[in-house]
């Protein structure tokens, strides 16, 4: 009898349960589309990596993912007035056309 396992988040082979996919979605909240991180993720470790890469799936997505979220956090960095900032802290304004 095969078990059949129910996953929130299912790509080839990227297999997240419930639980994982909330603890990701809190853990990395920078990240907008967390889910389109994910299919990219999985399409890179179906095609490109290596068999190596893929057994170790997790660890090595939870650490893409600790980049990818520190990337969103520098660019959409914001002061307490929730005014967008540059690296050092300064307010960014649009310029009107």
């Amino acid at each position: 009898m095969e078990l059949v396992k129910n996953y929130a988040y299912e790509g080839k082979v990227v297999k997240l349960s419930k639980k994982d996919l909330e603890q990701w979605r809190k853990t990395f909240k920078n990240i907008p589309n967390l889910e389109a991180v994910l299919m990219a993720r999985d399409t890179w470790l179906t095609q490109e990596a290596d068999d190596k890469a893929r057994s170790k799936w997790f660890i090595s997505t939870v650490h893409y993912l600790v980049k990818v979220d520190a990337k969103f956090a520098e660019e959409n960095k914001k002061d307490e007035s929730g005014r967008k900032v540059d690296s050092v802290g300064n307010p960014i304004f649009k310029r009107m056309p």
